[in-house]
């Protein structure tokens, strides 16, 4: 269960911070292009890994939810 909870933070982390890069890129940032040249499809499409972020923390809470029945 903690596993899953970690990895739902870790991608909504990442997520957050590839959402953030591609919306920095065009003021010419730095670190923005060097997290979109690092990251490739997921700068474009930061809600790919919100969706795997929402996956892991269903499946936590699905684990927390069984192992007290």
């Amino acid at each position: 269960m903690r596993l899953f909870l970690l990895l739902g933070v870790i991608l909504g982390a990442s997520a957050y911070m590839t959402y953030t890069a591609s919306q920095r890129l065009w003021d010419g940032t730095p670190w923005a292009h060097n997290v979109c040249s690092a990251a490739g499809p997921f700068c474009k499409h930061p809600e790919w890994l919100a969706y795997g972020a929402g996956g892991f923390v269903v499946l936590a809470l699905l684990s927390l939810a069984v192992s007290r029945a």
